[in-house]
């Protein structure tokens, strides 16, 4: 006799919360800053922790959820920012490339409905394979795997409402009459935050999403790829209402490890921008990170409680459904110093610009004045890098989609180029002023002129300006999700030389 013995291992819960999570008390939650120096101590090694706010603390549940529900006013607000996802699955299982495609704009209540119908697809689908295999797996395991079988599979994605500026619950509803509440939890202001006292002392514009919070209109199976925030700041991110929010992080002490699996995945993405990360484009499972001895920490959160990540903290996520999340950037005493050692990507035109040793030095001494506003007399990079501060935007994101930025209020545009004088005493017949950088050639006719510039100086006010990430050329880009087949340069970033010689 034979006896054969089938041992199976048991699938890891995708649905439990890993991270910790803290239920203050309405005393302790009136000190911002001092409760995150708490939390921090406990839960920065998992890279992310959820909060359960206490009752009282600002409007209840129902006076929120009927602000936010898309069959009332809040579904005709409209979306400018809109994207849809396009996921391709690399080689290996658990790799993923994301890219984000601009969409026209939808109201909110027009999100809300593709979403449904994508919803009553996936319902179908899933009660049809739960009658074939059984259905052992909890709703949460159902969701979760429902989700990592779609970006296998290339499934469909309803549209994603990330980066709503101006539209925060906290100014539209303010503060409660009839009791204190905590404000300094509010996320439209938290006069607490040291970064925001940075920002406001030196004279510069609110940057929406870090110093400004956003909102994000989550749906079905729309997703944050893997990122860190801007400069290692803090972020904080409230679900309103709706759907669960998932997360997924990695503690600062495994963002060595984590960059350099990256890095092995997306070899082609590692070559076009150190910082390639940031452009919330790679995906990885958790079950592919796990594999090479990560430790991730997972989430889930609900309506009413908030999630911070903290500095370095590597985190990604996706939504089960329709909600309304609301987010924004902050800073602590100890962020100076963790902040020094970050990498910014430097090839995003709506990429974060925070002059960074002022600000940290600012932070810790106290002393606003190191970061008063500057005088007229700067420098002309100093100046580009205050207008990309006053017109970027943020990356929590949330799922920050860069390529879905509204266009800068005052772009910069490439200076006129002063127009060619001949002089016929100094000029012979038959011939043109060459300028600087363009070398003579025989015309037809025996006429000889300047040959063609195709090479951009470098040097003009076009080549130096930021990309806007909104014209046909910013979104042909690959890094954008184009196929590169229009080959231009931004309409903000055309060389005055080049324009020059082919005129």
């Amino acid at each position: 006799w034979c006896w054969v013995v089938f041992v199976t291992t048991p699938r890891r819960p995708m649905s439990r919360t890993s991270c910790p999570v803290f239920r203050p008390s309405l005393e302790e939650f009136g000190d911002f800053q001092g409760y995150v120096a708490r939390v921090e101590h406990t839960a920065r090694s998992a890279g992310i922790c959820l909060i359960v706010p206490p009752r009282g603390w600002w409007y209840d549940a129902d006076t929120v959820a009927a602000r936010c529900r898309p069959d009332g006013p809040f579904g005709d607000v409209q979306v400018k920012t809109a994207v849809a996802q396009r996921v391709c699955s690399l080689c290996a299982r658990g790799v993923f490339e994301v890219s984000h495609h601009v969409q026209p704009k939808l109201t909110v209540r027009d999100l809300f409905e593709k979403g449904q119908r994508l919803r009553r697809h996936d319902d179908e689908a899933m009660d049809h394979r739960r009658t074939l295999r059984g259905a052992d797996a909890t709703p949460g395991e159902r969701v979760a795997r429902r989700f990592w079988n779609a970006l296998r599979n290339g499934g469909e994605f309803a549209p994603y409402g990330a980066d709503v500026a101006g539209a925060s619950l906290f100014q539209s509803l303010g503060a409660p009459d009839d009791q204190d509440g905590c404000p300094e939890w509010y996320l439209d202001s938290m006069p607490s935050d040291p970064l925001r006292a940075a920002v406001r002392a030196s004279g510069a514009a609110e940057m929406s999403g870090v110093t400004d919070s956003m909102l994000y209109i989550g749906n079905q199976r729309t997703m944050f790829a893997w990122h860190v925030e801007d400069f290692f700041l803090y972020s904080i991110n409230l679900l309103h209402f709706g759907e669960p929010k998932r997360w997924w992080a990695l503690g600062p002490q495994h963002a060595a490890r984590f960059e350099a699996i990256a890095d092995e995945a997306f070899a082609g993405r590692k070559r076009e921008c150190a910082g390639y990360l940031q452009h919330k484009m790679s995906m990885l499972s958790p079950e592919y990170l796990r594999e090479r001895g990560l430790e991730v920490t997972e989430c889930v959160q609900e309506a009413g409680q908030m999630v911070i990540t903290f500095p370095a903290a590597y985190h990604a996520g996706f939504n089960e459904g329709y909600n309304v999340a609301e987010s924004t950037n902050f800073a602590s005493r100890r962020w100076p110093a963790i902040a020094r050692g970050c990498r910014p990507c430097e090839c995003e035109a709506g990429r974060v610009h925070i002059r960074l040793d002022d600000v940290a030095e600012a932070i810790e001494t106290g002393d606003l004045s190191k970061v008063v506003k500057r005088s007229s007399a700067s420098s002309d990079d100093d100046a580009s890098s205050e207008h990309d501060a006053a017109s970027s935007s943020s990356d929590d994101f949330e799922v920050v989609v860069r390529a879905a930025k509204s266009p800068p209020s005052t772009p910069v545009r490439p200076s006129a180029a002063a127009p060619r004088v001949v002089t016929p005493a100094t000029t012979p017949r038959g011939t043109l002023n060459t300028p600087r950088g363009g070398t003579k050639r025989k015309r037809r006719g025996g006429v000889v002129g300047r040959k063609k510039r195709t090479s951009r100086c470098g040097e003009c006010d076009g080549c130096r300006a930021p990309e806007c990430g909104t014209c046909k050329y910013c979104l042909d880009r690959p890094k954008r999700g184009g196929r590169n087949a229009l080959k231009k340069p931004c309409v903000e970033r055309r060389c005055v030389r080049v324009a020059d010689s082919h005129n």
